[in-house]
Order: structure tokens, then C-alpha cells, then sequence
């Protein structure tokens, strides 16, 4: 349920979650079966950093070309060629300025 891509860096203490489970929480309070575990894939295109400490979950595609800032929240989609960080992650800039600025 997690896929990576090509040259995918992954700092520590990084965590992938693919399911939340506070449905099995819910169905013994109620004693009811009709709640339904949510959960999904996370996929990780090519050429992509993970800071260290981030969280990503579940129902989540990174795009190619994506620096995740350390200490994020992935809980949406990331698009192909962005720099993103936050809780949670949002874009906050260019993968190419950013990649500009770190050769010399």
C-alpha cells in the first residue's frame, strides 16, 4: 500500500500511516459493525526528499520532483515540482528555485 518511486530520500523518523482504525474504536462503543475503517495508498513519485519527523498518510499521492519540509503533515496530495511543508503540508514554493539556490 505504499509505493516509491525512483531516487526517493527519506530522512528519520519519518512515518507512513495507510489506515485510521478509529472505526474498531467506534463499532465496540456502539456495538455496531457499520462503521467503516478508512485507509488507502500512499504513493511517492521520483525525485522526492522527506524531511525528517514528517508524517504521510493515507489516500496521498507525491508528485515527481517534491521536497517535503521536515516535521510536515501530509494528509493531501502534493503536486509534481513543489517544495511543501506545514502542519498541515501545504506548497510553498518551486522545486527548481529551490534546487537553483542549493547548487552553487
Amino acid at each position: 500500500m505504499i509505493s516509491f518511486g525512483e531516487n526517493v530520500h527519506i530522512a528519520s523518523g519519518v512515518t507512513f500511516v495507510n489506515h485510521d482504525i478509529t472505526a474498531l474504536m467506534f463499532r465496540y462503543m456502539d456495538k455496531n459493525p457499520n462503521y467503516q475503517e478508512r485507509k488507502g495508498p500512499i504513493s511517492i513519485g521520483d525525485n522526492v526528499f522527506v524531511g525528517a519527523n514528517s508524517t504521510i498518510l493515507y489516500d496521498v499521492n507525491i508528485g515527481n520532483n517534491v521536497i517535503i519540509g521536515a516535521g510536515s503533515l501530509v494528509n493531501k496530495d502534493i503536486p509534481d515540482g513543489t517544495v511543501a511543508a506545514g502542519v498541515p503540508c501545504k506548497v510553498i514554493g518551486k522545486f527548481e528555485d529551490y534546487k537553483g539556490r542549493v547548487c552553487k
